[in-house]
């Protein structure tokens, strides 16, 4: 099956030339395409991919042996890191893959087109991850000497799974059950529990009851006189 994918950043950008480009390519290379199989959408380079739902839907549906064709290679992704992906699957999946403008034909991962592009989409890969890195430290570095306060604000804490579980064992701890017990009940770790309470600054009183009949026992025992010898 022969599929085409079409793609442009803004409502403003029109999709009419990569279809020209598409179908002109089909005609001159003896391509039937039906027009079912041709996927276009409008969707801006900042989404993720999970947001293009017309490439998730393509990729979904291609099998081993369809060919799949794009007007240029950057319409597959974002930034590098998407490109990669995109084609990766594609190629592993033996799927033929017709880049337009780069006038290139991939067919599957072990071609010899692939064993060239691939390298260099993961050299150029690497760079990008590299340079965003670097931009993010110099990001960062600069809000420090800014006086900015880095990382999460003090007080403030993650959510937990047993974040789920709050009321019960509040009202566990209120009727003073233990947190073995409570650890049992709701399925977690005494020890995760245990610093749970802590983080969230729960009220113990089953800990407080301990304590205060250990005071109580020392308190008996220093009042108690000691027997004449």
């Amino acid at each position: 099956m022969n599929y085409a994918y079409l793609r442009v950043s803004t409502d403003k950008q029109n999709l009419d030339s990569q279809l020209h480009e598409v179908i002109s390519y089909c005609k001159s290379k003896g391509i039937n395409i039906s027009a079912r199989n041709i996927f276009q959408e409008i969707v801006s380079t900042r989404k993720e991919k999970k947001d293009r739902l017309e490439l998730s839907r393509l990729l979904k549906l291609v099998k081993q042996g369809d060919m799949v064709i794009v007007s240029e290679l950057s319409r597959l992704g974002r930034d590098t890191i998407e490109v990669l992906q995109t084609v990766q699957k594609l190629l592993y999946q033996n799927i033929e893959l017709r880049l337009i403008k780069e006038n290139l034909l991939i067919d599957g991962a072990d071609s010899i087109t692939a064993k060239l592009i691939i390298p260099m989409l993961s050299a150029i890969n690497e760079l990008e991850r590299d340079r965003i890195s670097q931009r993010t430290k110099q990001a960062l570095a600069t809000k420090k000497a800014g006086g900015s306060i880095l990382g999460r604000p003090k007080g403030t804490f993650s959510g937990s799974k047993l974040d789920a579980h709050l009321n019960t064992i509040k009202e566990l701890l209120a009727k003073t059950v233990s947190v073995q017990s409570i650890a049992k009940i709701i399925g977690t770790s005494k020890q995760n529990l245990h610093s749970y309470i802590k983080l969230r600054k729960l009220k113990n009183n089953h800990e407080e009851e301990k304590q205060k009949s250990v005071r109580s026992t020392q308190k008996n025992c220093q009042a108690k006189p000691s027997s004449a010898e």
